[in-house]
């Protein structure tokens, strides 16, 4: 994208990576959406994994597109090993976990100003043959837009 988008009401917005590599694209995550939903439920910890997502949409390991769930079609993937994770508060930075990957959920559709919407982020086992893929990656993703191999 040449220029920084408006994002919408009640979204935090930043950079990353573009799907296919070539660049750099904006996101956005709802604040009373899935931000405003762990905190509700007092989920820190989720809430913290959340200060993960900036970072490794801006250096994933790899980006996937066509997720085999019902529904997600048309919705894209993150993958990678952020640089750590979060204890109680952002003060305290500790390894990721061993063994996993940290995904990133993208809906298929965009935002009023063009931004990819997050919608939400988890933990996977790693596929120990490849460095910040999932296991099981080929049955659970379609194609793959970019590596960083």
């Amino acid at each position: 994208m040449t220029s920084i988008p408006i994002p919408p009401p009640g979204f935090f917005q930043f950079p990353g990576k573009a799907p296919d590599g070539s660049g750099q694209e904006y996101f956005v995550i709802a604040k009373d959406g899935i931000i405003g939903h762990f905190r509700d439920a007092r989920n820190r910890a989720k809430q913290l994994e959340g200060i993960l997502v900036p970072g490794l949409l801006m250096q994933p390991s790899a980006i996937w597109a066509d997720l085999r769930s019902a529904g997600k079609r048309d919705w894209m993937v993150f993958t990678g090993l952020p640089s750590g994770k979060f204890l109680q508060d952002t003060t305290i930075e500790v390894p990721c976990p061993p063994g996993q990957v940290f995904a990133v959920y993208i809906q298929g559709r965009k935002a009023t100003g063009g931004q990819f919407v997050v919608d939400s982020w988890e933990w996977l086992e790693a596929d120990h043959e490849r460095s910040g893929y999932p296991i099981g990656h080929t049955t659970r993703y379609g194609r793959r837009l970019w590596t960083q191999e």
